[in-house]
């Protein structure tokens, strides 16, 4: 039960900082930050659960 809590906190935590790094790349492409916000959240659930 601990492992998987803190493997879902550590992808929580690397998921915000590379949204931080996103910000800036989604002002090249134009590309929504809500729509990847909501993408990359469905991406990580697919990969835990």
């Amino acid at each position: 039960m601990d492992l998987y809590l803190a493997l879902y906190v550590g992808v929580f935590i690397k998921w915000v900082v590379s949204g931080f790094k996103n910000k800036f790349r989604n002002e090249l492409y134009g590309e929504n930050e809500y729509t990847h916000y909501i993408k990359k959240f469905l991406l990580t659930q697919k990969i835990l659960f």
